[in-house]
């Protein structure tokens, strides 16, 4: 496990480094410094392993925008069992108006470093808004997400005992294209694509888990093994996402749809 020093953070995300807000939030706006609150995740066991930032158009908002950084447990064993996975933080804050100080449970597929963020209801999903008071709350706000990844990963088990049909499959895997693309004109793959092409012979499994990571992965990543589609008689391909905002709305969303199948298994 690679953990990033400041030179490496600053690189690959300088607004972290912030040391203001941008002028033109209000004056009840309350700065959080994110390389500062990195001494609350070290004491904690968390230390960062990937950084990276939103592009912005205006130069001027670039010192403050959207940035994130994803925390590890250098002790952590990936849980063979569940595919190599292992627990991540990821955080996310601006020095603008994009973002509250965001923390996000995460499994970490270490196989292929797929994100699987996890969204169960709002419970994973912790928030601290930019107030005077903020900073009073971050090491609390790591410590309570630390405590979430038992129940994730109990949830992750058991659906690794639900056994899906080719129909269940394929359901999932024409929401997964809702979620990314949109109407059915636009999807660049189909749901057979999606759901039943296999990268790896570990991901040939039909348990709920098994193909929420396959279905993920492949509608969230360029493998160039998804037959594809032509859409305006031009072939399409699925790009990477590379949007941190698109990231983690269509993973969230993505968990939520494998969560509902599982309730009606």
């Amino acid at each position: 496990m690679n953990i990033l020093t400041l030179d490496q953070i600053m690189k690959q995300a300088p607004a972290a480094f912030a040391t203001h807000p941008n002028p033109k939030v209000s004056k009840r706006y309350g700065f959080i410094s994110t390389v500062d609150t990195l001494k609350a995740y070290e004491t904690q066991g968390w230390f960062p392993v990937a950084a990276r930032q939103s592009n912005t158009r205006l130069e001027s908002n670039r010192p403050y925008t959207r940035h994130e950084i994803t925390f590890a447990r250098p002790d952590e064993k990936p849980i063979v069992s569940l595919g190599e996975v292992a627990p991540r933080i990821r955080l996310l804050n601006s020095h603008g108006t994009e973002s509250t100080w965001n923390n996000i449970a995460e499994l970490r597929r270490m196989i292929c470093s797929n994100g699987l963020i996890v969204s169960m209801g709002s419970a994973f999903d912790f928030r601290v808004r930019h107030t005077i008071n903020a900073v009073d709350q971050i090491s609390e706000t790591i410590a309570k997400i630390s405590e979430t990844f038992p129940l994730i990963l109990s949830k992750a088990q058991s659906w690794s005992q639900i056994q899906l049909g080719d129909n269940k499959i394929l359901e999932l895997a024409t929401q997964a294209l809702n979620i990314r693309y949109g109407v059915e004109a636009k999807w660049p793959a189909r749901p057979e694509g999606i759901g039943f092409t296999h990268r790896r012979t570990a991901d040939s499994k039909n348990d709920l888990w098994t193909v929420f990571n396959r279905i993920q992965e492949n509608v969230t990543k360029n493998g160039g093994l998804v037959p594809t589609e032509k859409v305006n008689n031009r072939r399409r391909s699925i790009r990477t996402l590379r949007s941190i905002d698109a990231d983690l709305t269509i993973n969230k969303k993505l968990w939520e749809a494998a969560e509902t199948l599982s309730l009606c298994a």
